[in-house]
């Protein structure tokens, strides 16, 4: 689960010299306030336009933009980040280390974060809102809740059902690997690696933007735990590698219904609408 309680996320612009003044200008952009519960089985898709606010949501979702007013809470796992173009430096992807390190590595990661079962972000200094995303409230869906200014649209329910069918040899080669996972009590790094079509002895480094985005995606798949929080994933992927992508989504709401250890839902900021199966949409506008 996911659970945010009036929360604004502050991101700051670049500084600017001004020949008619020697101090430089800075913006301040603010997201929110927002109230989200999450839950398992919630997929919310994240909409609007270039600098609407989509990435600054989910970094502060994440933790990765400490919340400027109110508390983020995540469960005994942290959230599954995403970032947008799956950058190196926020993703975790280390240049020097091969694809088959970089997943051992980072799968240590997902464990509990401590004995409480439960990790939250409190607010930091507050700072008085410049610029606050919004979006017109349209409606309401399930347990995802209100946004602040931002809403939730009406008709939201996605199947995906649009893309067609995933090839058959893939769908069973992503059970397999789950099925062994599930025996064996451990995941498999070969089949992994295979399955997402990388080799494990390649260097991260001289991986092209679409090979990194299966990176990310591989560390997703060892990641079901958790909330995951992706932003603009099918971004450099090619059909194939959507076709995956979005079989895996619908595989874990599937899941989640019948399975209580799997513990967060879905957050997938995208300008594609069409490939997420979800259960309810935020609409944003204005600047952040």
């Amino acid at each position: 689960m996911l659970i945010a309680e009036d929360a604004v996320f502050t991101r700051y612009g670049v500084p600017q010299l001004e020949v008619a003044s020697p101090t430089p200008t800075q913006e301040v952009f603010h997201v929110g306030p927002i109230a989200l519960r999450l839950q398992s089985t919630d997929c919310l898709a994240i909409l609007g336009a270039n600098g609407s606010g989509k990435s600054t949501l989910l970094a502060g979702l994440a933790g990765a933009i400490t919340a400027s007013r109110g508390t983020v809470a995540w469960g005994a796992h942290r959230p599954f980040w995403w970032p947008s173009g799956g950058g190196s430096q926020a993703s975790g992807i280390h240049d020097h280390l091969t694809v088959r390190e970089q997943l051992v590595s980072w799968h240590r990661l997902t464990q509990p974060l401590d004995n409480s079962g439960t990790a939250a972000l409190s607010a930091g200094e507050g700072l008085s809102p410049e610029k606050t995303g919004s979006a017109e409230k349209t409606g309401k869906t399930g347990s995802i809740e209100k946004i602040g200014g931002m809403g939730i649209a009406e008709n939201t329910r996605n199947s995906g059902e649009s893309l067609g069918q995933l090839a058959p040899a893939v769908c069973n080669q992503y059970q397999a690997f789950l099925d062994r996972w599930r025996a064996c009590g451990t995941w498999n790094a070969a089949a992994l690696i295979d399955l997402v079509a990388l080799g494990g002895e390649w260097k991260c480094g001289k991986l092209s933007s679409g090979q990194r985005q299966r990176v990310m995606l591989a560390q997703m798949i060892i990641a079901p735990h958790c909330v995951w929080l992706l932003d603009e994933p099918e971004t450099a992927l090619d059909s194939a590698g959507i076709d995956l992508l979005c079989h895996v989504v619908r595989d874990r709401l599937r899941r989640a219904s019948a399975d209580p250890a799997i513990a967060g839902g879905i957050v997938w900021a995208t300008h594609r609408a069409e490939l997420v199966p979800s259960t309810a949409q935020w609409h944003l506008e204005g600047v952040a």
